[in-house]
């Protein structure tokens, strides 16, 4: 590892990373499965939230390993009241779209 090499990220740069906003992310680290983004609390009561690089990369060569089958991807209706009505998130990314944002990580 060289000195400009991040150890770890934080939410909003997360977000950037992957291409998704930020409550995808911060979603992502409050999950309570397999698909929980593995994260650290800096600080007292509720911390700022930092995602360790090398954690970012192996939950990303995880998840595009996993089986895809439409009956092991699980689909949350959202919560957000500006999504469209019945619009679903789906965990884990796709192979192909995990191996291209790990190669622009």
């Amino acid at each position: 590892m060289t000195a400009t090499e991040k150890l770890a990220y934080s939410i909003p740069e997360t977000a950037k990373l992957l291409g998704v906003c930020k409550t995808t992310v911060l979603n992502m680290c409050l999950r309570n499965d397999e698909y929980r983004l593995p994260h650290i609390r800096v600080g007292i009561k509720d911390g700022r939230i930092i995602i360790p690089a090398k954690a970012l990369y192996e939950y990303l060569e995880q998840a595009s390993l996993k089986p895809k089958s439409a009956d092991e991807i699980a689909h949350y209706p959202s919560q957000a009241g500006n999504r469209k009505e019945g619009a679903t998130m789906a965990f884990p990314l796709n192979t192909e779209e995990s191996e291209t944002r790990v190669e622009q990580l």
